[in-house]
C-alpha cells in the first residue's frame, strides 16, 4: 500500500492526476513518457461554467452572488445537484488546478506544472482573484503562488465620507499611502478641513479647498485620443463578437438542460406506472413537480436570453464620444462628491499622489498608474486618457 501511495505521490509531482478529477474537468489515461498516465480535459458541459466563472470574475462588473445567479439560471448544478453559491464560487475561483497548476500536500505545498492544459490561462485566474492569489512564473521556469492579505487601510469599510470624498483615491506623495481627511480647530475657533498624513516621521497636509480644485483642474485637462477612440472602437466591436458567441454558447447549455429535464420527467412517469406502493408514488409525483418548475425556469430564462437586444454600436459610440470629450465638464457637473471622487478613481489603476496631480513627477509616471481603456476591456495598448500634448504610443 504504502508503494502504491509512494507511486502516486511521484506522478503528481510529475504533473499528472491521481484522484477525482475536480468539476470542469474529465479525466483520461493516456501514452506519455512514463507509461500510461492520467490527465485531466475539459468536462463537454461543465468546462463551460468554470471559465464563465472566471470572466464574470475578472471584468468586476458583479457580486460573487450575482455571478452564482447568472450560471444558476444557465444551468449550473454541481454533480450532487446542488446549486452555485457566492462561498462555493470563492473557493473553486481560488484553486490553481484551473489554470493548469497543481499545489497540494502531495506536491509538499509547492505549485507544479500540469502535463495538461488549464481551463483558463494565469492572466485569467489572477485577474479573478483580484491579486488575493497570483500565480507567477520566474525566468528559470519556476511557478509560484502567493496569497496577499490586503492592508487595513486598504480594505473598504464601507464609510461613506461626503466631507472627505478623496481620501481614499489619492494618496501621501511621501510614503505613498492614502491620504486621511480631517478639519482641525484654530486658536480663533475656526475649523480649517485638510487631507493629511503623518505616517512615518513626515508630516504633509493639504487644504480641502486647494486638494479637490487640483483635482477638477487635472481631469479637465484629459483628453481622449482620436486615433486611439477608433482602436477602443475596435476593441468593443470584438467584445461584441465575443458576447454573442458566449450567448449562444449559454443558450445550447440551456437547451441541453431543458432536455435532460424533459427525458428525466418522462422516465419518472413511466416508473409511476409501474408502481403500487401510494407512498412511492407520492415521492415520485414530488419529484415530478420539482423537475417541472425547475424546468419552467431555465425555459423563462432561455426567453430572456433570446429576447435580449444586441448592442446598437452607431448609437453606443455617440454616446461614448460624448462621454470622452466632455469627460471634464461631467465631472465638474456632479453635484455627488462621493459619485465624483468614484468617477475619478475609474481614471486609474494605481492611486496618484497628490504630486502627481500637481505635475511634480514624470509624465510617464503618472500615465503608467492610468487605467487602460476600462477595467472590463481588455486592451493591448497603453492609454485612452491622456494629459493634453501626450500621444500615446501606438504599435506601427
Amino acid at each position: 500500500m504504502s508503494r502504491l501511495v509512494g507511486a502516486e505521490i511521484r506522478y503528481t509531482r510529475l504533473g499528472y492526476w491521481m484522484r477525482q478529477a475536480p468539476y470542469g474537468y474529465a479525466s483520461e489515461k493516456v501514452e506519455t513518457a512514463h507509461g500510461k498516465r492520467v490527465i485531466l480535459k475539459p468536462h463537454p458541459e461543465e468546462a463551460f461554467f468554470v471559465r464563465e466563472m472566471f470572466r464574470l470574475r475578472a471584468e468586476g462588473c458583479h457580486t460573487d452572488q450575482e455571478i452564482a445567479d447568472k450560471l444558476n439560471d444557465m444551468g449550473y448544478r454541481s454533480r450532487r445537484g446542488a446549486l452555485l453559491k457566492d462561498r462555493h464560487l470563492w473557493r473553486m475561483v481560488r484553486r490553481s488546478i484551473y489554470a493548469g497548476i497543481n499545489c497540494e500536500k502531495w506536491t509538499d505545498g509547492q505549485p507544479v506544472k500540469c502535463a495538461f492544459e488549464g481551463l483558463v490561462s494565469t492572466e485569467s485566474f489572477n485577474r479573478a482573484n483580484k491579486g488575493r492569489r497570483v500565480i507567477t512564473e520566474s525566468k528559470d521556469g519556476r511557478i509560484m503562488i502567493s496569497d496577499h492579505k490586503e492592508e487595513r487601510y486598504q480594505t473598504d469599510k464601507g464609510k461613506r465620507d461626503v466631507d472627505f470624498p478623496y481620501k481614499r483615491f489619492v494618496t501621501c506623495p511621501e510614503c505613498r499611502k492614502p491620504l486621511l481627511g480631517s478639519a482641525s480647530r484654530g486658536g480663533n475657533g475656526k475649523y480649517y478641513p485638510a487631507y493629511h498624513c503623518t505616517k512615518g516621521d513626515h508630516n504633509f497636509r493639504v487644504s480641502k479647498q486647494i486638494l479637490e480644485e487640483q483635482v477638477e483642474r487635472f481631469v479637465e485637462d484629459l483628453q481622449i485620443s482620436p486615433k486611439y477612440l477608433g482602436e477602443l472602437f475596435k476593441i468593443i466591436e470584438n467584445s461584441r463578437v465575443q458576447e454573442q458567441a458566449r450567448m449562444g454558447r449559454s443558450l445550447a447549455g440551456l437547451d441541453s438542460r431543458i432536455s435532460r429535464l424533459e427525458e428525466e420527467i418522462i422516465q419518472t412517469v413511466g416508473k409511476i406506472k409501474l408502481l403500487d406502493n401510494q407512498t412511492a408514488i407520492k415521492y415520485m409525483e414530488a419529484d415530478i413537480d420539482r423537475l417541472e418548475k425547475e424546468l419552467a425556469g431555465l425555459k423563462r430564462k432561455r426567453e430572456e436570453i433570446s429576447e435580449q437586444k444586441s448592442l446598437d454600436l452607431d448609437q453606443f459610440k455617440t454616446k461614448l464620444t460624448y462621454l470622452v470629450e466632455r469627460l471634464g465638464s461631467l465631472f465638474k457637473q456632479q453635484s455627488d462628491p462621493l459619485k465624483k471622487a468614484k468617477l475619478f478613481d475609474l481614471l486609474f489603476d494605481k492611486s496618484p499622489s497628490y504630486t502627481d496631480l500637481e505635475g511634480g513627477t514624470d509624465e510617464n509616471s503618472i500615465l503608467q498608474m492610468m487605467n487602460p481603456v476600462f477595467a472590463f476591456i481588455s486592451s493591448p495598448f497603453n492609454h485612452m486618457v491622456t494629459p493634453r500634448g501626450i500621444e500615446p504610443l501606438f504599435p506601427e
